[in-house]
C-alpha cells in the first residue's frame, strides 16, 4: 500500500487528455440542447454583423457586457447555422482546460499526485458546475473564470518557486507574463460582469508575493504592481457605461439588485450547499418544496458526509497557509454575486477552482491517510467512488431536463410563427402556461412556455413584428389583469392552440 501511495507518477499531458475525455464523455448527453430561454437574446438574424458589434454596443435584448460571449456564438451560428454542438463542445474543453489548471497549480505547489487528481476531477465532475457547462449562453461564465484564473495562473508560474527566495521580492514579475495577465484579465471582464472578483484576487497574489518586504513597502509595491488591473477595471466600467449598459442597483426587489442584510448569509448557505451536495440541486429542490423528508434527509447526509471527508483530511494535509489563500479566494470569486438579492448556482463558478484545490487536498490526504489499512481504504475509495457516480449521475438528471426544455422551445417555435399573422398590429400575444407541473427550479425545471421567458424577443425577430408585444403568463395573471384584447395561445398535448383570439371574449 505505501509504494502505491507514493511512487506513482502521471505527466501533465496525460492527464489533460485524461481529463478532456471525461468531460467529453460526462456531458455528452448535453451537446444538442437546443436554445431556449435567455439563449435567444444570443440568436442573431445577421451574425456575421454581430461578431465585434457588442464590444462597442449594447444587446437590446438585456442590459449585460458580455461581448466575448456574443463573439463566440456569432462565430458559431456562422459557421454552423443554429445547431448548438459546437457551443458545447467549446464549454466543456475549456471547463476540461481549467480542471487541467486545478492540476498544475496543485503540483507545483508540491500537493500529492493523489490531491491533484481529485482536485481537477472534482472540478470536472461536481454537479454544481452543469449549468456553466450545459448551457448556450454560459460560455461568459466559463470563460470568465478560465482567463480570470488564467491571469493568476500566469503571474503565480513566472513567480520563483520558492516563494520565500529574496528573490521573489526583489524582481517584479517579467514583462511577458505581466502583459498576459493583463490581457487574459480584460477577456476575463469583458465575459462576464462577476469577474471583477478576480481583480482582489491579484491584489492578495501580489500582497502574498511580497511578503518577504516590510509591510509598509509590501503594501506599497502591491498596490503599485496592481494599479495597471485596476486601471483596467475602471476603463471596463466606463465602457459599460458609455454605451448605456445597466448598472448596480440598490432595487431590493430585483433579482439583479445589490443590498446587504440576510440576503448575504442566505446567499453564502446556498453556494455552500450547491457546492457539496452530491446529488442534483434540481432534485434537493424539488424535495423540499414537496416535502419529500425521507429523500431530503438522504441528501443531506450525503452531504454532510462529503463535507466531513474533505475537513477530516484538511486536518491533516499540513497545507495551512496555502489552503487559507484558496479558501479566500474562494470567498472573493463570490463577490459581488453574493450581494444580490437573488443568486443561481451558476454564480458559483467563479469559485470552484479554488473550492476543487481545498476538496482535492481534503479528499487525497484522506485516501492517502488510509491506505494502512486494506479495510479502511476500501472503505474510503467505495466512498469516493459513490460520490463520483452520484455526480455524474445528477449531471445527466440536469443534461435531460435541459434537452426537454431546448426540444420543447425548438417545438413550439414554428407553431407560434404560424399563428403570429392573427395578432392585429401593435397587439399583444400571451402564452399561457399549464397549471399542473413541478416547481420550476432556475434554467434546469421549466413549465413548457417558460422556456421563452427573458427570450420572448424571438418570435418579433422571427416573424419581423416588432409592433407585437410577447408575454409568458400563468393563469392568475391572466385572470386578474384581464388582457381582453390579447391573443391567448395555450397548449393541448404538445400542439399549440389558440385559447382565445384578440378582441373575442373568454
Amino acid at each position: 500500500m505505501n509504494s502505491f501511495k507514493r511512487d506513482w507518477r502521471i505527466a501533465p499531458g496525460i492527464w489533460l487528455l485524461v481529463l478532456a475525455v471525461s468531460a467529453l464523455a460526462i456531458y455528452f448527453s448535453g451537446l444538442h440542447i437546443w436554445y431556449y430561454g435567455d439563449d435567444f437574446q444570443y440568436v442573431y438574424e445577421d451574425p456575421v454583423a454581430r461578431i465585434f458589434y457588442f464590444f462597442y454596443s449594447p444587446n437590446f435584448t438585456h442590459g449585460f457586457y458580455r461581448p466575448v460571449n456574443s463573439a463566440i456564438i456569432a462565430v458559431v451560428q456562422l459557421l454552423f447555422g443554429r445547431v448548438t454542438w459546437p457551443i458545447h463542445i467549446i464549454n466543456i474543453l475549456v471547463h476540461a482546460l481549467l480542471a487541467w489548471m486545478v492540476f498544475l497549480f496543485m503540483r507545483r505547489e508540491k500537493f500529492t499526485v493523489w490531491q491533484g487528481v481529485l482536485g481537477s476531477a472534482f472540478m470536472v465532475l461536481s454537479q454544481e458546475n452543469a449549468s456553466a457547462v450545459l448551457g448556450n449562453d454560459t460560455f461568459s461564465q466559463i470563460s470568465g473564470t478560465f482567463f480570470g484564473c488564467l491571469s493568476l495562473w500566469l503571474l503565480y508560474r513566472a513567480s520563483p518557486r520558492d516563494a520565500d527566495s529574496a528573490g521573489a521580492s526583489a524582481a517584479g514579475v517579467p514583462a511577458v507574463f505581466f502583459l498576459l495577465a493583463l490581457l487574459a484579465y480584460a477577456i476575463s471582464l469583458a465575459s462576464k460582469e462577476t469577474s471583477v472578483a478576480f481583480g482582489p484576487m491579484v491584489f492578495c497574489f501580489f500582497v502574498i508575493r511580497n511578503r518577504r518586504l516590510p509591510w509598509g513597502g509590501r503594501l506599497l509595491r502591491s498596490i503599485v504592481e496592481v494599479l495597471p488591473f485596476l486601471a483596467l477595471t475602471l476603463l471596463y466600467i466606463w465602457v459599460r457605461s458609455a454605451i448605456g449598459l445597466s448598472q448596480p442597483s440598490g432595487n431590493v426587489e430585483g433579482g439583479y439588485g445589490f443590498s446587504v442584510g440576510v440576503n448575504v448569509l442566505r446567499n453564502l448557505a446556498q453556494f455552500l450547499f450547491a457546492a457539496i451536495v452530491p446529488a442534483s440541486s434540481v432534485t434537493a429542490f424539488t424535495a423540499v418544496k414537496q416535502r419529500e423528508l425521507l429523500l431530503l434527509g438522504v441528501i443531506v447526509l450525503g452531504s454532510l458526509l462529503f463535507l466531513g471527508a474533505v475537513l477530516y483530511g484538511l486536518r491533516r494535509s499540513g497545507r495551512g497557509s496555502v489552503l487559507a489563500v484558496m479558501l479566500l479566494f474562494s470567498l472573493l470569486g463570490l463577490v459581488p454575486a453574493i450581494f444580490m438579492n437573488h443568486v443561481g448556482e451558476l454564480y458559483l463558478y467563479n469559485s470552484m477552482p479554488f473550492i476543487s484545490v481545498l476538496v482535492g487536498a481534503g479528499l487525497g490526504a484522506l485516501l492517502e491517510r488510509s491506505m494502512g489499512s486494506r479495510p479502511v481504504f476500501a472503505a474510503v475509495a467505495a466512498f469516493l467512488v459513490v460520490m463520483a457516480i452520484s455526480h455524474i449521475v445528477a449531471i445527466q438528471s440536469k443534461a435531460s431536463l435541459m434537452m426537454l426544455n431546448g426540444r420543447r422551445a425548438a417545438m413550439y417555435l414554428p407553431q407560434i410563427l404560424r399563428m403570429t399573422d392573427r395578432v392585429p398590429p401593435d397587439g399583444t400575444l400571451l402564452l399561457l402556461n399549464p397549471e399542473e407541473g413541478a416547481p420550476e427550479y432556475s434554467v434546469f425545471q421549466m413549465k413548457p412556455f417558460s422556456v421563452y421567458k427573458w427570450g420572448v424577443h424571438i418570435f418579433r425577430q422571427e416573424a419581423n413584428r416588432w409592433d407585437m408585444t410577447v408575454e409568458v403568463v400563468e393563469r392568475p395573471e391572466l385572470d386578474l389583469l384581464g388582457y381582453a384584447d390579447a391573443m391567448v395561445l395555450g397548449l393541448e398535448g404538445d400542439s399549440v392552440v389558440v385559447w382565445k383570439e384578440a378582441g373575442a371574449p373568454r
